[in-house]
This record gives C-alpha cells, sequence and structure tokens, in this order.
C-alpha cells in the first residue's frame, strides 16, 4: 500500500538545546552499521520521544513543535527497529506513537504513514486487533485528509481516489470494515481461507426501534481499474445468501470500479435486498459519514490528548483532574509551568526542573 514517495525523513525540531548532545549521539549511532549500535539508537530515540510525547500534554495546544519532535523520534525508533529486525512490535508500537504524535501536531501526511506503517506490521504479526486499531487510526488520518481537501480546495479531490488505487483486494476489505464500523455497524472481517464468498458480516441496531438488521458484504477490488464487476459475481453471492441458515436483511456488494449492465440487471432482478457501491457511491457514503464529524477537531483535541495520556499509563480520573486544574490554572494560549503540575505528573518526566529551565525562562 505505501510507496516509497510515501516515506521521509525526520527533521527533528524543537530539540532543546540541553538536549541536543543525546539528539546528536542517537543519529550518530543511527548512522552505523552495525546492528547493535542502530538498536541503542532505536532505544535513545524511543526515550527521547517518550519524555517529550509526555510533556507535550502538558504544553498549550497551539504549541505544536514538541508533538512533532516526539514523533520524529518514534518515527526514526520504528525505522530502525524495523531495519534490524530485532523488534518487530517495538516498531510497530514505535510507529503507532509517532501516527498519534504527529496527528496532535496537524501533520497528517506524516501521521497516516507511520499509522500504516504499524497496520502493515499488525497484518504481518495476524494480530485481528491490532489490525483493527492501526486500520482505524490509519483510514481515519487518510479520509478526514481527503475530505477537508475536498470541502476547501477541489484540487485535492484527487488524494482519495489516486490512494485507493494503490491497495489491494485485503486492505480495501478493511476500509469497507472501517467505513461500517464509522456507521454505527458491529462489523467483522472474515478470513481470507474461509469468505465462502463473504468477505465481512454485520449487523446494526435502531436503539429507538430496538430493530436489528444483519448484513453480509462482499468487496472487489480489481487490479484492473477498468475492470467492472460481471455478473457472475452477483450470482455467486446470491448463491451465498440463499445458502445462509438465517438470511441476513441486506446483501452489500463494494468495488472500487464499477458493476456491469448485466450485473445491476442481476440484482434488480433477484427481489432479494442488494446494495452495489459503485467507486463513486464509496465516496459518497464517506461523505455522508464524516458530514458531521469534518468540523469537530477542535472539540475533538481534549479527547486525543486524553487518550494519549492513558496510553502513556496514567489513570484516566487522574487525567481528568489533570485537565479541570489546567482549566482553572491557565487561559487558551498560555503555558502551565511544571512545577505547577500534580506531583504525579512531574514524575512522568526526566527531571522536570531542567525541563522549566529550558521553555520557561
Amino acid at each position: 500500500m505505501l510507496i516509497e514517495s510515501d516515506d521521509f525523513n525526520p527533521s527533528f525540531v524543537g530539540c532543546p538545546t540541553a538536549l541536543k548532545k543525546t539528539l546528536d549521539k542517537a543519529i550518530k549511532l543511527h548512522e552505523n552499521h552495525n546492528i547493535e549500535e542502530q538498536i541503542k539508537a532505536g532505544l535513545l530515540f524511543f526515550n527521547l520521544g517518550m519524555n517529550f510525547y509526555k510533556l507535550s500534554m502538558w504544553m498549550c495546544s497551539d504549541y505544536i513543535p514538541l508533538y512533532g519532535f516526539a514523533g520524529d523520534c518514534f518515527k526514526s525508533a520504528g525505522d530502525l527497529f524495523s531495519k534490524t529486525g530485532k523488534s518487530i512490535r517495538l516498531s510497530m508500537f514505535s510507529y503507532g506513537r509517532a501516527g498519534h504524535c504527529y496527528r496532535a501536531g496537524n501533520e497528517c501526511s506524516h501521521s497516516w504513514y507511520c499509522f500504516f506503517r504499524s497496520y502493515e506490521i499488525a497484518k504481518k504479526l495476524k494480530d485481528i486487533d491490532l489490525i483493527k486499531y492501526y486500520c482505524s487510526e490509519a483510514w481515519k488520518m487518510v479520509t478526514d485528509n481527503w475530505l477537508i481537501g475536498t470541502l476547501f480546495d477541489e484540487r485535492k479531490q484527487s488524494f482519495f481516489k489516486n490512494f485507493l488505487l494503490r491497495i489491494d483486494g485485503y486492505d480495501f476489505q478493511w476500509l469497507v470494515w472501517y467505513l461500517l464500523i464509522k456507521s454505527d455497524f458491529k462489523a467483522e472481517v472474515i478470513k481470507q481461507t474461509h469468505d465462502g464468498g463473504i468477505d465481512i458480516i454485520g449487523s446494526y441496531c435502531e436503539k429507538d426501534l430496538l430493530k436489528r438488521m444483519d448484513i453480509i458484504v462482499q468487496c472487489k477490488n480489481p487490479e484492473n481499474k477498468n475492470k467492472k464487476v460481471p455478473v457472475t459475481s452477483i450470482r455467486e453471492i446470491i448463491g451465498v445468501y440463499q445458502l445462509q441458515k438465517k438470511r441476513p436483511n441486506k446483501i452489500m456488494f463494494f468495488t472500487t470500479t464499477d458493476f456491469t449492465k448485466d450485473a445491476k440487471s442481476a440484482a434488480e432482478n433477484s427481489n432479494l435486498p442488494i446494495l452495489l457501491v459503485n467507486a463513486d457511491g464509496f465516496l459518497e457514503m464517506l461523505k455522508d459519514v464524516y458530514e458531521f464529524e469534518v468540523f469537530s477537531d477542535d472539540a475533538n483535541i481534549e479527547h486525543e490528548e486524553k487518550n494519549l495520556l492513558e496510553m502513556a499509563g496514567f489513570e484516566r480520573s487522574f487525567i481528568d483532574k489533570m485537565y479541570e486544574f489546567q482549566k482553572n490554572r491557565s487561559a487558551v494560549g498560555t503555558f502551565i509551568k511544571v512545577e505547577d503540575t500534580p506531583l504525579k505528573a512531574r514524575m512522568a518526566f526526566t527531571d522536570s526542573k531542567k525541563f522549566s529551565k529550558i521553555f520557561y525562562k
């Protein structure tokens, strides 16, 4: 899915002078061809990222260099762990942390790249829970980036469509899964070797009417983007539907291209609840899902930061108290001094007094 041109070199902008020597040491070790030295460099980058990742939570949202620097450190750590092949899970975790930091710093392209690196590693590990998590984070960044572009600049409308051309059939299944999850469905991707013509199963419950709708989903992403889905594919999914002991309420068929005329006629004449979704229809469905969310980024900043703190090991009750303290302590656009933060938070930083001298002279 990712191509070489998507990659980028971290700039390490925002590194305080006091930590420049540590950064230079990590970069020097990075350039060494010895695997053990590169692992040491990865650990140095990772530790730098963790320190700034935590500290950045205590800065105002308008001050983003710390987020970017933390992201650069995590991304470098992920590259090194991946290159040495010594710790694939730590590489995945590092890229994931980088994705969160870049997102908090509004660096969208860097964020989705790192999330997709984590997603691809999760696929290799065949860990469904991790695939779901990083798939959601990655596609959220891509779809948000594309949708904002289409709303404010028509020249950017090709971004998402071009990105779709890269993905394979399995990745497209996970994108459809993500769309269903965003549409309040409970959905599961079926294992490729046992799909029986079904790629995703899902259900949706209307809370007010207490009505449940079960669906089966087929996804087609032809390598040849000029090839339309033939009528045989429609007949196959109809056959699978009829073999179900408990027949679902709807069949949904997604494709990144289109359907032939015969395929459309077969679906229409089957008298079955079949919904055919071609490439244009898929993009419209994404717009419908996001139309109420695309302008709510500011409202989500605090929620995102709280999630990051929780991942860093803080208890949720403490995080909520901290944010209440922050609101009472300072107005928007100002900093909270490290010395003024609760003791437990200060203990999470490396030499908090040193940080206070750097940022609050």
